[in-house]
């Protein structure tokens, strides 16, 4: 039996376990009716329950930055999982668009020490050394040294095309965009002018900018 999408079941916020006792089958047939029963098996739904957070440490469009990823997850994350960020439009200094390098990051328990940078998606992949306990807070830097650097037109707040999976077998998630990254703003023009311009004498200031991103 499938139930397809258009009937518009959600799953929770908070995902479910593996084997979760909540859910149940049952049937009325008249051949044989079934009280409600758990599933012999039902497939985990991973969740970090929107507390998935992007920041870059040094925020100034087109330079190399330090990069925050923290969160919470609701569920228990086995070691050797991998979890995945995808920064679309970022690249690392000196190494090719296409490269595949491992870089070092930082966590203060040796949650993860190294990350694999795939240049032809634009993606940090981290594999935890150690289970993440449900409601754990993770943060993992990857240092301003791996050459991270931020586009020229900067990064609008809460950007969609910043996205992240976790490949796991008691906590998977698919890749879905972050809920909070930090915007980074640029001026492409500035200037100033007073009228009249003329020392000591009072004057209008007139401002006129031309900002990367649109604040709607």
């Amino acid at each position: 039996v499938a139930v397809p999408e258009s009937v518009g079941i959600r799953l929770p916020i908070q995902g479910m376990p593996q084997d979760w006792y909540l859910l149940s089958l049952a049937t009325n047939a008249s051949s044989g009716p079934v009280i409600p029963v758990r599933p012999r098996t039902s497939c985990p739904v991973g969740s970090l329950n929107g507390t998935e957070a992007l920041t870059f440490l040094h925020p100034v469009a087109g330079e190399v930055s330090a990069l925050s990823f923290s969160f919470k997850s609701v569920w228990d994350i086995e070691a050797g999982a991998k979890l995945r960020i995808y920064l679309v439009g970022m690249l690392l200094s000196g190494v090719s668009s296409s490269a595949t390098v491992m870089v070092g990051v930082e966590h203060a328990t040796g949650l993860v020490s190294s990350a694999v940078w795939r240049g032809a998606d634009q993606s940090f992949e981290f594999q935890l050394t150690y289970r993440v306990a449900g409601g754990e807070f993770v943060e993992i830097v990857v240092p301003s040294s791996v050459g991270l650097r931020i586009p020229t037109e900067g990064v609008k707040r809460n950007q969609a095309s910043l996205s992240w999976l976790l490949a796991s077998s008691v906590s998977p998630v698919e890749k879905r965009a972050i809920v909070a990254t930090r915007g980074v703003g640029v001026f492409l023009a500035s200037s100033l002018t007073f009228t009249p311009a003329v020392a000591a004498f009072v004057a209008p200031v007139a401002l006129h900018i031309a900002f990367s991103l649109s604040d709607a």
